[in-house]
């Protein structure tokens, strides 16, 4: 549906009290036909717990400008461990609103990716859509889009082998006139750290990067307005270490090169307007520990573990004599350390609006309690709505 109101994506802060495995995850804008929707998901696996986040906006609105959202579902499925690609050559009819337009952009709106069956723990995850061809007299367009995702899960919670989720992107069309709209340049940026189990990662001193925008062709003047919106999102995590029960668990297992989550964060921070530049800040991050999170494990929880475990993996701790069953059904089962790197890359396309009537940055704050119990991951109540103003 098309509306001359838009709301650009610009990414999510995610954090659970403890670390999980992936499934169900998400941060997206959707058009119902007369509002704005901000969402966000969040499903742990076996452990119950709650999720807090934050989502970014901005908001846009005036006259030759206009706006179409779109979703697209992309099925992951195959190998554990292994890279799976999902690539799609999209169509998007315009109508009315955004036809015969002298811009066109294609932008990511968001994302919600969950387990149809096991739930895995994140590798790699990378969303990617292509700047758009006017196409039929510019009443559509067509570009390229993908996902590409891998994961592995080799700790006793772990059912089933596979790789089994739903991608659902979205995706948003912005047109409008040459004196309204201007698109800018590609911006990037990304991160590259490690940690320990000794050293956890640090938000601000990790997942901080900064890019500037000093094309000579951008517009300037107290009337221009800047927005960012995301095209291109990939994570890519390895682990390099386990404390040594897990690891001798880990040995057990067909796939043990996943590590839990406890944060993820893809967002643009800040964009800010200079006399000779524009400096935009990405925040992109993922950490798998931080101090104290076993505390945050439910006690009677821990008491009924033995039901999740599949009885072929609970024969074996037992008959392992390196390991102790108590050791393996304490809190460490689901809050363990890893030590690991994490690369992250982002790319970003500015877009200049004259003189538009409505524009603002803004944030949506929430929470999502989920029962954990590899409850079904669709459910609606992993879903938080907040309706934009």
């Amino acid at each position: 549906m098309s509306t001359g109101e838009g709301v650009i994506w610009r990414g999510y802060h995610h954090a659970w009290r403890y670390n999980h495995r992936l499934n169900r995850l998400g941060s997206y804008l959707e058009f119902d036909g007369d509002d704005w929707e901000c969402v966000h998901t969040a499903a742990s696996g076996t452990g119950p717990d709650t999720a807090r986040f934050c989502d970014l906006y901005t908001k846009v609105a005036g006259d030759g400008v206009a706006f179409q959202s779109h979703t697209e579902s992309f099925e992951v499925e195959g190998d554990e461990n292994v890279p799976i690609t999902v690539s799609k050559s999209l169509t998007s009819d315009l109508e009315s609103p955004l036809e015969n337009r002298d811009t066109y952009e294609v932008l990511l709106n968001g994302f919600d990716i969950y387990a149809a069956s096991d739930a895995d723990k994140l590798q790699e995850l990378s969303l990617h859509v292509d700047r758009p061809t006017p196409t039929d007299g510019r009443t559509s367009l067509d570009f390229d889009a993908s996902v590409e995702f891998r994961g592995d899960c080799g700790t006793p919670e772990c059912r089933e082998d596979g790789v089994d989720y739903t991608v659902e992107m979205r995706y948003l069309v912005v047109g409008g006139d040459a004196d309204t709209v201007r698109s800018g340049p590609a911006i990037s940026a990304g991160t590259d750290y490690a940690w320990s189990m000794s050293q956890e990662p640090d938000q601000k001193r990790d997942g901080v990067a900064n890019a500037a925008v000093t094309d000579s062709n951008r517009w300037t003047g107290p009337s221009v307005e800047n927005a960012v919106g995301l095209t291109d999102v990939d994570v890519t995590l390895t682990k390099t270490g386990d404390p040594p029960l897990i690891a001798a668990a880990g040995a057990l297992a067909d796939h043990a090169e996943g590590m839990h989550l406890l944060e993820h964060d893809v967002a643009i921070e800040s964009i800010t307007t200079r006399d000779d530049r524009i400096d935009v800040e990405f925040l992109l991050f993922y950490k798998n520990w931080e101090a104290g999170m076993k505390r945050a494990v439910p006690p009677d929880f821990l008491q009924r573990i033995g039901e999740f475990i599949p009885g072929d993996t609970e024969q074996a701790i037992r008959d392992d004599p390196s390991l102790s069953w108590t050791d393996v059904i304490d809190a460490s089962l689901f809050a363990h350390k890893s030590a690991g790197e994490a690369t992250f890359d982002a790319t970003a396309r500015l877009l200049q609006f004259d003189s538009p009537d409505t524009f603002h940055h803004n944030a949506v704050p929430g929470d999502i309690d989920w029962e954990g119990e590899n409850a079904d991951a669709s459910s609606s109540d992993a879903t938080h709505t907040t309706l934009i103003d």
